[in-house]
């Protein structure tokens, strides 16, 4: 499933920028930390943290829609989907 790809890589990613910047800062404490993916991007975690967030979405998203009915109108299928549109302002 996309969705666990996407937690997956996202986890991976974050973790992956937060150690290099932390044996980075070991040696170089005054310094702006520019290698491994921070030499790609200013905040990599970041990304990592919005990929992660992105694959909780889609893995979830299946259970926060109504079934729709055949017929239904447009705002009826807006209705549907009101908590999945709603969970899109906030991980929480």
């Amino acid at each position: 499933q996309i969705g666990t790809l996407l937690y997956g890589i996202g986890i991976t990613f974050e973790t992956l920028a937060d150690i290099q910047k932390w044996n980075f800062k070991q040696t170089n404490p005054k310094q702006f930390c520019n290698v491994g993916v921070w030499s790609l991007s200013q905040h990599p975690n970041w990304f990592g943290n919005l990929l992660l967030w992105s694959g909780i979405f889609l893995i979830n998203a299946p259970a926060l829609m109504e079934p729709s009915v055949e017929g239904a109108s447009f705002l009826q299928r807006i209705w549907g989907a009101r908590r999945m549109l709603l969970s899109l302002f906030s991980p929480l």
